[in-house]
């Protein structure tokens, strides 16, 4: 089968991955890796162009890395290295003096920047060997090398990878009367719930953890803005009747993963 699921492991020392609906004194990172900011990286690995070259091409268009890799199904894992899917977060504070950034005079804008402290993921990828892009792709994360350096959200913020893995799967359908779990976050849509009769989940712990996070999915093509949707990450075992959808089982580790 030329389709695998390939992993890496995404470590950078500080992380930014900005929120869209904070703009003014302070700016804040989302705490969870999401799609688009994944594209970006596999964008500049690949050597694809991004928004600074369609921008002086056509401003209303989507650069081409989004263009070309973003029907690619992946699936994102933090790792914090304790008993939390949080993490560590500081902030910085800077003076945007490019004079356009304030109507004070001098146009000085002074910025409070909250980024992530060694943040760190599991990145998973569905990719087809026998498309040229995906190839590449595969080729690039083993080699370790990349066209253009990738960072996590602002370009002083380098990251690298290692832990390359490619696996065999299959698809995965939950079953009524067993329990289960995702090692990866899952969207959880509109009103469902994840519940085990009167429990939200199958089985919980003292050691159990639970995040929460509303995150961007991919583009409004149209208006070039992101779109968003529920995520959840948990250690906690899943009911049965529970089926997000996209679920994926890797034939040699056995996780079970969503990728969208």
């Amino acid at each position: 089968m030329s389709e695998k699921i390939i992993s890496v492991t995404l470590t950078a020392p500080f992380g930014f991955l900005k929120k869209t609906d904070i703009n003014e004194d302070i700016f804040l990172t989302h705490n969870l890796l999401h799609k688009p900011a994944v594209l970006g990286i596999l964008g500049a690995i690949s050597g694809l162009g991004g928004f600074s070259q369609s921008y002086f091409t056509d401003p209303k268009k989507l650069p081409e890395y989004y263009k070309e890799l973003s029907d690619i199904p992946i699936g994102i894992k933090p790792i914090t290295g304790y008993n939390s899917a949080v993490f560590k977060k500081s902030y910085l504070k800077y003076n945007n003096s490019t004079g356009s950034a304030s109507e004070e005079p001098g146009g000085n804008l002074i910025v409070k920047e909250q980024f992530l402290v060694k943040p760190k993921f599991r990145v998973y990828l569905k990719l087809d060997e026998s498309i040229q892009i995906h190839k590449t792709i595969i080729d690039r994360l083993n080699k370790s090398e990349a066209v253009f350096i990738p960072y996590l959200g602002k370009n002083e913020y380098h990251l690298w990878w290692e832990d390359f893995s490619s696996e065999e799967f299959e698809n995965f359908i939950p079953q009524f009367s067993e329990s289960y779990q995702i090692d990866t976050i899952f969207i959880k849509k509109g009103d469902e719930k994840i519940t085990s009769g009167a429990a939200l989940f199958a089985l919980l712990s003292e050691n159990s953890v639970f995040t929460f996070e509303r995150l961007p999915t991919g583009y409004d093509t149209e208006r070039r803005v992101y779109k968003f949707d529920d995520f959840v990450y948990t250690n906690s075992k899943i009911a049965g009747s529970y089926n997000p959808g996209n679920l994926y089982k890797l034939s040699e580790s056995g996780l079970i993963l969503q990728l969208n």
